[in-house]
């Protein structure tokens, strides 16, 4: 009878931790995905100071949260969020609108995959 409460709080402590890791990636994530559109609405209102300036707090949280994604995520997924960053970093820095728009698009949609490959559904368990 032993080893079955400690298996079964083995699993309860499984799926605990699976639980707190979904709910953490999709916080985080949703901070980036909020502070790039925040580069995106400055952007358009023709505030590429702002753009730029919410961009690097973008990179900061993205900074932050890099290394412990590195670890719990695939590495390719995070790595092309970098690439995303750099691009983002370069139209920016040209101030071309058409680019800005497909590079933050392209990032945004990268740091929204971070967070659907993670969530709890058939899809992803099997």
């Amino acid at each position: 009878m032993r080893r079955l409460y400690s298996a079964l709080g083995a699993i309860v402590l499984m799926l605990g931790l699976t639980l707190f890791h979904i709910q953490t990636v999709d916080r985080e994530t949703g901070q980036l995905l909020n502070l790039l559109e925040q580069v995106d609405q400055a952007v358009e209102a023709g505030d590429w100071t702002l753009g730029r300036s919410r961009m690097a707090e973008a990179e900061g949280e993205w900074q932050r949260v890099e290394q412990w994604f590195g670890m719990v995520l695939r590495m390719g997924d995070t790595e092309e969020v970098d690439k995303g960053f750099q691009e983002l970093r370069e139209t920016l820095r040209q101030e071309r609108l058409p680019e800005f728009r497909s590079s933050s698009a392209a990032l945004s949609g990268r740091v929204k995959n971070l967070s659907e490959g993670e969530q709890l559904s058939w899809g992803n368990i099997f």
